[in-house]
């Protein structure tokens, strides 16, 4: 599960122009507030890379409001569970 977690985490980083997150990077905003001002007081060096993660991610905040929002319109659809089941099996059978 790591290593297919870290392989998506992965293609995310080198593939921000594809999920469309060049907009919210901040960079090219950094670089203009460092034309403006006095010399040495910003350094770009030290702004960094943001990596903006997709809704889609799983462990993100987005994806919780999501299946948040998601389980809120079936109990609207088909009302309040009468029982809660929960199934285990036996790993030998």
């Amino acid at each position: 599960w790591a290593s297919v977690e870290q392989d998506h985490l992965q293609w995310i980083e080198h593939n921000q122009k594809t999920i469309c997150a060049e907009p919210y990077n901040g960079l090219v905003d950094a670089a203009a507030r460092a034309d403006n001002a006095e010399p040495g007081q910003h350094d770009l060096a030290q702004i960094g890379t943001h990596i903006i993660l997709p809704a889609t991610f799983v462990s993100s905040a987005w994806y919780m409001y999501q299946l948040y929002q998601d389980s809120i319109a079936i109990v609207c659809w088909a009302g309040q569970p009468d029982i809660f089941l929960t199934l285990t099996a036996h790993p030998t059978y």
